[in-house]
């Protein structure tokens, strides 16, 4: 009862994972927290890509990439493709296997889920969008794609603005990606999602992240939006 919103915290500490870890993850390893909660406002995602850009910097890593996406932009190209609400837990998790199964890995997955072959076919001009280095050029050709999907137009809209308040701010725009196909395994996610990786790297992602408007609810506390992003060692 005595802090004040919006809260912003960090932690630095040793975490361990609930599930069986898969290549490159360890059970046990350190990692640090920043979460802002109690707002809405996307200047808290803004906050959290230059906290990405300036530490990484600092850190000297070399060649980072800020993936950025939105829950709300998959679920709109999960239904253009003809995926219904009911399938799209099966969808983003095949599609969030892309890098290590590849385009027809993906294909054969939707197929042992169940998934309809207009997904499948939809597949490569969702592929195709993941070649636009420019963020703003990817933006636009996923409005072109999502031109009939409200939610989706008003995503695309917000990460328009998170895009060009980051490089205004001085983050630089050749670390900056959207990617149409970032899932984020974990369903709580509810708006803009992020991922960090780092050419020639042997893991995936170093960082990761998102907006999650109602995860504090599973401890009794429901209403309250929050966005946070990890760097994991």
């Amino acid at each position: 009862n005595e802090l004040t919103f919006p809260f912003k915290r960090y932690q630095i500490q040793n975490v361990w994972r609930g599930d069986c870890p898969g290549k490159g993850r360890y059970q046990e390893f350190t990692q640090c927290d920043c979460d802002i909660i109690g707002t809405a406002s996307t200047l808290c995602e803004l906050e959290l890509v230059q906290i990405f850009s300036e530490g990484l910097t600092a850190l000297g890593v070399p060649g980072f990439r800020i993936m950025i996406n939105d829950r709300r932009v998959l679920a709109a190209l999960a239904a253009a493709g003809g995926v219904g609400p009911e399938q799209f837990t099966d969808w983003t998790v095949a599609v969030d296997k892309l890098d290590k199964i590849g385009e027809e890995g993906v294909v054969r997955e939707f197929e042992q889920r169940g998934l309809p072959a207009s997904a499948s076919a939809q597949l490569p001009s969702l592929v195709a969008l993941r070649n636009h280095l420019d963020p703003l050029e990817a933006l636009d050709a996923m409005s072109a794609m999502l031109k009939d999907h409200e939610t989706g137009q008003e995503a695309i809209v917000s990460l328009r603005e998170l895009v060009e308040r980051a490089m205004a701010t001085g983050v630089s725009k050749d670390c900056l990606r959207i990617d149409a196909l970032l899932a984020r395994g974990l369903d709580y996610y509810t708006g803009a999602i992020f991922e960090v990786t780092v050419d020639d790297a042997p893991v995936g992602s170093i960082c990761g992240g998102g907006r999650y408007d109602d995860l504090t609810g599973i401890f009794g506390w429901s209403g309250m939006s929050g966005v946070g992003v990890s760097f994991g060692a």
